[in-house]
């Protein structure tokens, strides 16, 4: 298992299996689909967005090893 907690929005879209404009898109409220996604609450650090992994996990109903698998 990684020491890894935050992901960035390429490494959610691939384990969501979108494009991280789609992964944007969701975020800004442009895209119905996938909106489950924004029960991870992502952070706001600097000028990027950076997804908790445990909390990605539980939204998508998915395990952190799938996570880690899928980046």
């Amino acid at each position: 298992m990684s020491n890894r907690v935050f992901l960035t929005d390429k490494e959610v879209a691939s384990v969501v299996g979108v494009s991280q404009m789609t992964v944007t898109r969701i975020c800004k409220g442009q895209f119905g689909k996938h909106q489950k996604l924004l029960l991870a609450k992502p952070e706001k650090i600097g000028e990027g967005r950076r997804w908790n992994i445990y909390k990605l996990a539980s939204a998508l109903g998915i395990s952190v090893e799938e996570i880690e698998r899928a980046i």
